[in-house]
Order: structure tokens, then sequence, then C-alpha cells
């Protein structure tokens, strides 16, 4: 199982797709997606820290089906998969997939659509 981002114009930035068994993909929801699940995103791929936790499908809509919703990472855990979350939301469509900005893309998250200018995150604690 690993993750990755597609959509964006590197591999720092895009919709988050978790990858099963080499080749089923499947999206994760943004219902509850935050800057502390995207800080795992971002940090699971060598990305740098999260600039942004965006929702709604920013970087496009995945046709899959949402894998996972109700991602709820501290921010300290290695792995997405590691987070607590519930699993095939039924209720989640492809209009609402979680995406994250990392501050390796070289992109700056203003004016995105789906962007909650309250998830944005300039600075962070070093984890203890």
């Amino acid at each position: 199982v690993y993750i990755q981002l597609v959509n964006g114009p590197n591999r720092c930035a895009g919709r988050v797709e978790v990858i099963y068994f080499a080749n089923w993909r499947r999206e994760v929801c943004s219902e509850h997606w935050d800057i502390r699940d995207a800080q795992v995103v971002c940090e699971e791929l060598y990305c740098g820290d999260a600039l942004a936790a965006l929702t709604d499908g920013s970087f496009g809509k995945g046709n899959s089906g949402p894998l996972m919703t109700k991602v709820d990472c501290s921010g300290s855990e290695r792995f997405l998969m590691s987070c607590p979350y519930e699993y095939r939301p039924a209720t989640c469509g492809n209009y609402n997939d979680a995406a994250v900005i990392c501050s390796d893309s070289g992109l700056r998250p203003t004016g995105m659509p789906g962007l909650d200018q309250t998830q944005l995150l300039f600075s962070r604690p070093p984890l203890k």
C-alpha cells in the first residue's frame, strides 16, 4: 500500500490516491480532512511540510471512489494508513476528494478553489 498525489504540477501537490496491489487506486474523501492529515501525506512522500489541505476536488475528481473518509491524523504519524479513518464511505462522492499542497511543490496556495484559509500552515513546531 502506498500513496501518491495526482493531477498536480508535480509529485508534491495534487489529489491524494491510495494504491493497493500496484494498480488498484482509490481516493481519500475530504470529510474532516485538515492540515494534520496533509502534513502526514507530505512527510510520507518526502515533500516537506504541508502548506494546504484542500477539499472539494481542487485537483480534479477521481473516478474510482474513495477508500478512506474521516481521516484523523495527529500529524506525527509516518504513514497516512496509520491514521484512524473510516473505510470505504458510501456517502462521499468524487466531488470532494482530498488534496494537498506541500512546501516542495513550489506552489503557494492562495486563491485556489476549495481552499479553506483556516487550513493553511506556515510554520510548525518541531516534532518531539
